[in-house]
């Protein structure tokens, strides 16, 4: 770690005391932030105009709340909070990472095709994104999708995610 010529990029602020107790100098270390930029680099697979290739196409869900994601997800948390709500909740993402009964106010949507995902993100009126606490980076490309559409992410305040969500401006850590 100690060679001059090594650099070392992190993107996750808090983790960089982690870094310098592990030996790597903090001269050695550059924060790379992962913010509202960072969709236009991940989603390469939906050409360069997402709300161009969008337009006209409406989701077929009517002002959903929807929770997404497919991997390294919270659904339990999920579930549980959504017992408490009166609306319907869309979930997308793989049934198989919770295998318990979920509430009646519960729609599990799976996978859902790009196109028809990005349709329904768009259209939602906010973004559920639940996470376990875990040093894995997971959600930034789910988050992204959400603020690139400018809508307000509920999301869980794990350090994967502290460059996307702006506390009280663009959603709520909880």
């Amino acid at each position: 770690f100690q060679a001059p010529e090594l650099r070392f990029i992190y993107n996750i602020p808090r983790y960089k005391q982690w870094y310098c107790d592990i030996g790597i100098p903090e001269n050695h270390l550059f924060h790379f932030p992962s913010t509202f930029f960072s969709y236009e680099l991940q989603r390469e697979d939906f050409g360069k105009d997402p709300i161009r290739a969008l337009a006209g196409k409406k989701s077929r869900l009517k002002n959903p709340i929807i929770a997404a994601g497919t991997g390294a997800r919270d659904w339990k948390t999920v579930i549980e909070a959504s017992r408490e709500l009166e609306v319907p909740l869309h979930i997308f993402g793989e049934r198989n990472q919770y295998p318990g009964p979920v509430p009646k106010n519960v729609r599990w949507h799976g996978i859902r095709p790009l196109d028809t995902y990005l349709r329904d993100i768009r259209d939602c009126r906010f973004l559920v994104i639940s996470l376990p606490v875990t040093r894995r980076s997971a959600g930034q490309l789910t988050a992204a999708t959400g603020m690139f559409f400018g809508k307000a992410l509920i999301a869980s305040d794990i350090p994967s995610l502290e460059n996307y969500v702006i506390p009280g401006q663009t959603g709520i850590l909880v």
